[in-house]
């Protein structure tokens, strides 16, 4: 995630950008605040998957409009929502479009019939975005852009699941 160290267990990207943070019977909630008010900043819907053992405590830590899965005790291997999202209410638009690498800035400012001059650097154009860009087109251009990016060329290794969107808003 730009400017902070939180990464999500699973960011699941389609019409919308969904982030997972899962706490297994083995892990602690220490991070989970920072990681909340993080991945709130960013993510379409955020859902919280817990151990049983997390629940309580945990589900006080979030936000009402974040889903909620019991991952059910360390025996069991069932999943039940308590709880599914609801839209985030405080994507931060500045923070979206720091997702775009720099030559998926300058598609983006073309695409909102800008032509960023060649020596633009990202920040630049980052900026240019916010000022020319509607909320909802810069989610639709970030999104468009992280879906077509080539994963190779990314720092952090990513996957490609077909159909992965559609089995998470199925359930």
């Amino acid at each position: 995630m730009p400017a902070t160290r939180e990464r999500a267990d699973l960011a699941v990207v389609g019409e919308r950008l969904w982030g997972f943070e899962i706490k297994s019977p083995r892990d602690s909630l220490r991070r989970l605040p920072r990681q909340v008010e993080a991945f709130s900043r960013l993510f379409d819907h955020c859902t919280a998957v817990f151990a049983t053992k997390h629940l309580g405590p945990g589900v006080e830590l979030l936000p009402d409009w974040w889903g909620v899965i019991d991952a059910g005790a360390e025996a069991d291997d069932s999943f039940a929502w308590l709880r599914r999202p609801a839209e985030n209410p405080g994507v931060d638009m500045g923070l979206l479009v720091q997702l775009l690498w720099r030559d998926e800035a300058a598609v983006a400012l073309s695409d909102l019939g800008i032509a960023a001059p060649p020596q633009l650097g990202r920040r630049a154009m980052w900026r240019l975005l916010l000022a020319e860009g509607d909320p909802k087109q810069l989610q639709e251009r970030v999104r468009a852009a992280i879906l077509t990016r080539d994963p190779e060329r990314a720092r952090i290794p990513t996957r490609r699941f077909a159909g992965a969107t559609a089995a998470v808003a199925a359930r």
